[in-house]
């Protein structure tokens, strides 16, 4: 599920893996720019308690095509001396960009992503103490340089809402409504999408006794696609199907499929298998679903990234379910599947792709190391911190997450 991918990088799971997984803050070349934690952290990051150890992280949640602004957030982790988690010391969100650096958000959202034209930020915002002593109510809010953030009215009957993707000039946003917990996909989840214009409307109508997370919209905010379940409250299971509706049509239901992806208009979405095909599945609005199958000798593969045009699908292949079994691939219809990550099977933990399909980054927190394709020079390998991931525009690799002050973004080589 695309949110609980999102949130298993917000800052409660990210900091617990700082135990086991040490990513160092880029040394780099000089023409990487460093993405720092805003001074408003490092003052409030300072005081540590007598007895304990601060560890420092720099997450990036988001970039904008082209890379020139970003969102994350920077947090600080109490370790005791026999090494056990404590509180959180210290943490601020924000927005950077090259001229104006990493500008503090001010406690106004926990950031969940960043539209393509880097104007607009996503996140959630704590309306109250809950003095039940449950999750705090929080509602979901909208952030932009020039109006700050905007906090989106829930509809009857829900206590929380909670922003999961955004259209690329950041007008509308979807995401999920929740009365007892919107991290938990179930049959009372339910989704929707706002605009400025219209505020929020439920999407629906839902099949009966049937829930729905929102996780993607397309680029110019017409196509919502999402997840959907049967289960009652509080049961984990998979997903029993996606759901592709646009406003003023009737709800679509792929019960094959399980979305991780959408392209730029809606017409393609790429994921997993639902029903015992182990292939990476991919629906269009031309030919329906079908499965792309896997690479030459693995069991199971799901598509993680598709192009804007829905033509070019990347992923992961797996041989089994040990760590250290994966495989990256790219399809495109003439080529099939396609090994991109020099025929190396290892444990990934992020593949990204340029928006026309062209470039391929993959990267493994465990061997230390993130491997480039591209149609010219083919696979190359490079040490992690580097090039974690690439923007859209394919020019530039981001290092999504450090241990320390900073992370970086710059050219690919």
């Amino acid at each position: 599920m695309r949110l609980l991918a999102k949130l298993a990088c917000h800052w409660n799971v990210v900091l617990g893996l700082m135990a086991v997984m040490s990513i160092p803050a880029c040394e780099g070349s000089s023409d990487r720019l460093r993405v720092e934690c805003t001074p408003r952290f490092t003052a409030a990051s300072a005081d540590v308690p007598s007895g304990y150890r601060s560890v420092i992280s720099n997450h990036l949640v988001g970039a904008s095509f082209d890379g020139s602004a970003l969102a994350g957030g920077c947090s600080a982790l109490l370790f005791d001396r026999d090494g056990r988690p404590g509180d959180f010391s210290a943490s601020d969100q924000y927005r950077w960009t090259a001229s104006m650096g990493s500008q503090s958000l001010e406690d106004a959202i926990d950031v969940y992503g960043i539209s393509a034209d880097g104007t607009t930020i996503i996140g959630a915002a704590r309306v109250s103490p809950n003095p039940s002593g449950t999750r705090a109510p929080f509602e979901g809010a909208r952030w932009t340089q020039g109006s700050g953030k905007l906090a989106f009215d829930k509809l009857p009957n829900y206590a929380y809402s909670l922003p999961t993707d955004l259209s690329a000039d950041g007008s509308v946003v979807v995401g999920i409504l929740a009365t007892y917990d919107p991290f938990e996909l179930d049959a009372l989840s339910r989704s929707f999408r706002w605009t400025r214009e219209a505020g929020m409307i439920e999407v629906g109508p839902l099949p009966l006794g049937i829930g729905a997370h929102a996780e993607f919209v397309s680029a110019d905010g017409r196509v919502v696609v999402g997840l959907l379940s049967g289960d009652p409250p509080g049961a984990s299971s998979p997903p029993r199907g996606t759901f592709v509706w646009t406003e003023g049509t009737e709800m679509l239901v792929l019960n094959e499929l399980g979305a991780r992806a959408v392209n730029a208009d809606g017409t393609a979405v790429v994921g997993y298998s639902l029903l015992g095909d182990n292939g990476a599945m991919l629906w269009t609005a031309a030919s329906g679903v079908s499965s792309i199958g896997s690479l030459p000798g693995d069991g199971s593969a799901q598509g993680v990234a598709v192009s804007a045009d829905g033509t070019i699908v990347a992923g992961i292949s797996r041989a089994g379910t040990q760590p250290g079994a994966d495989r990256v691939f790219r399809w495109t219809k003439s080529t099939g599947m396609i090994d991109v990550a020099d025929g190396i099977a290892f444990s990934v933990a992020r593949v990204c792709m340029s928006s026309n399909g062209a470039i391929v980054v993959s990267s493994d927190a465990v061997s230390g190391y993130s491997v480039i394709w591209d149609q010219v020079r083919g696979a190359r390998r490079r040490p992690l911190p580097e090039f974690l991931c690439v923007t859209g525009d394919g020019k530039h690799g981001i290092q999504y997450f450090a241990q320390g002050q900073s992370v970086s973004v710059g050219p690919l080589p």
